[in-house]
């Protein structure tokens, strides 16, 4: 469904299970210049995918910049917000889920603090980004409590992978990881 609400533009489709959702939202927007959405935090934990450049993401006091393909996982209970310096459209991809949609050992694994990797379009976590954005507009009722477990542990292990990836790398900060922008 999407939601036209002051010119910004949502796609939304909550994916639930009976007592575990998952949040998949596709978030089109376009942005009056300057503009720093509102600062929030919450329970669950959230990989963000953009898909278009933002100035830059305040996680707790931590400043990032956003290029096009940048992924931010967020740990719950840290606040976080957009701060935008331009007028353009705004795209990401939002997943967020309660503790008990995945695997414990592979939750905290993946999620010790906050962090941000700059991938590019073929990396396999943004294809399953992509695929997790197709099934959500599909009608497949009977089986989304599979589904979006199966997304969120594709999702994380592919983090994962990529974590490994870069522990054997003599340089990572080069490659993939992103350090919060000193102001």
């Amino acid at each position: 469904m999407y939601i036209n609400f002051m010119n910004n533009y949502f796609f939304t489709k909550d994916i639930t299970a009976k007592d575990e959702p998952v949040h998949f939202v596709y978030l089109r927007r376009q942005v009056q210049t300057p503009s720093t959405f509102l600062r929030h935090i919450h329970s669950h934990y959230e990989m963000s995918l953009f898909l278009s450049e933002e100035s830059s993401y305040v996680i707790e006091d931590k400043k990032y910049a956003i290029e096009p393909y940048t992924l931010l996982l967020i740990p719950p209970y840290k606040y976080h917000f957009s701060l935008i310096e331009k007028e353009e459209q705004h795209c990401r991809y939002i997943v967020a889920f309660p503790p008990s949609t995945v695997d414990p050992s592979l939750l905290h694994s993946v999620f010790r603090d906050p962090v941000c990797y700059q991938l590019n379009e073929g990396h396999p976590i943004v294809q399953t980004f992509q695929r997790f954005h197709h099934f959500s507009q599909a009608n497949l009722k009977e089986y989304n409590t599979l589904m979006q477990k199966t997304f969120c542990t594709e999702l994380l292990l592919g983090i994962l992978i990529l974590q490994q990836e870069l522990r054997m790398v003599k340089h990572p900060i080069e490659q993939l990881l992103h350090h919060p922008v000193l102001e």
